[in-house]
């Protein structure tokens, strides 16, 4: 038998905090998180487009490639730049 878990409603409030518009910015890649494993560092990311990927070293964000990934962090390389991104709200 599946069990459930319990819920608690929402205040108003709290919706209304989840569910900020215009935080991020909608025409840039943005880091959503991070996964560190053994076979390879995995980044959660929405591109400019809106579209919502996941990306290891050396794959394309266009016009980036991903150059690596650590804890809260990925770094992109577009015209031999280096750019590093954070999870928004992170130091």
């Amino acid at each position: 038998m599946a069990q459930t878990a319990d819920t608690t409603a929402l205040s108003s409030e709290t919706a209304d905090q989840a569910t900020q518009q215009d935080v991020l910015p909608s025409d840039q890649p943005v880091l959503l998180g991070t996964f560190l494993a053994v076979a390879g560092n995995r980044a959660l990311m929405r591109s400019g487009t809106g579209e919502i990927v996941t990306l290891g070293v050396g794959d394309r964000i266009e016009p980036y490639q991903v150059a690596a990934i650590g804890e809260g962090e990925i770094m992109l390389v577009v015209y031999n730049q280096v750019h590093r991104l954070t999870i928004p709200g992170r130091p």
